[in-house]
């Protein structure tokens, strides 16, 4: 339960849009229970976002754990990238 309520926070001050659908917006953030969806519909928003929420988690003392998070995209598109992507100082799968 606490952690609900830090992770709520911390999303608060992120000043990330939590309602609706990404159809009419260019990045949204979702969590329940200890998961965290950042979607956006380009890697810049998705950046943006995790930055935004790094910084909120330093300020608490929390880390997050690179190796439980991962990285997918969803296009009709075919992206050359790595298999894995660098956000800030994480190298995520």
């Amino acid at each position: 339960m606490l952690f609900n309520v830090v992770l709520e926070t911390l999303i608060r001050r992120s000043h990330v849009e939590t309602q609706g659908m990404i159809l009419d917006k260019c990045s949204k953030i979702m969590a329940y229970a200890d998961d965290v969806v950042i979607t956006g519909r380009k890697l810049q928003h998705v950046e943006e976002i995790f930055a935004s929420l790094f910084k909120q988690t330093n300020k608490m003392g929390l880390e997050i754990n690179e190796k439980n998070t991962e990285f997918m995209i969803v296009s009709q598109k075919h992206y050359n990238i790595s298999e894995y992507v660098k956000l800030g100082t994480y190298n995520l799968k």
